[in-house]
């Protein structure tokens, strides 16, 4: 057979990547969601709220923007290391 096996380290390895990135993306999910539905529940469906969301938002778009951005500049510097 010409395909790897179980136990090679490297299919094991990058199994384990995926599982924590797949844990870290979960709980990034529902510590948003406990967000939401704290600030719905303290504030409700009010005027601040809608203000606090709207000033939240520019924030948010410059760090995603700056991540995508590392991402792109440091993957294909450290990609060929992860490969060894």
């Amino acid at each position: 057979m010409t395909g790897r096996s179980p136990k090679d380290p490297f299919v094991s390895s990058r199994v384990m990547l995926i599982g924590t990135i797949g844990l870290i993306s979960a709980f990034g999910l529902a510590s948003s969601y406990l967000r939401d539905l704290t600030l719905t529940s303290v504030f409700g469906l009010a005027r601040t709220l809608d203000i606090y969301l709207l000033a939240l938002a520019a924030p948010q778009l410059v760090g995603l923007e700056a991540g995508n951005v590392a991402v792109a500049l440091l993957l294909p510097r450290y990609a060929p290391a992860a490969e060894t």
